[in-house]
């Protein structure tokens, strides 16, 4: 698809843009997903913010295994 020129401070909005958007993403290979934000006019909001690593970890059994081990692996 051909875009016209673009420039600094316009918007860019991708519409079914698959693994790229929240609904169809994933954290393979230890990718954390992005934020997301929402534009109105000037306005900025920001819905979603970006998974941390700690956010990765969360939920799993890490009993008996050292934390910094955990980050070492990925």
């Amino acid at each position: 698809v051909k875009l016209p020129k673009i420039y600094k401070g316009d918007l860019l909005c991708l519409f079914t843009a698959g693994a790229y958007g929240s609904a169809m993403s994933s954290n393979y290979n230890s990718r954390r997903r992005a934020a997301e934000v929402a534009v109105a006019g000037k306005k900025v909001i920001l819905i979603k913010e970006r998974e941390t690593f700690d956010d990765l970890l969360a939920g799993q059994n890490k009993s008996g295994i050292d934390d910094k081990l955990v980050r070492g692996l990925l």
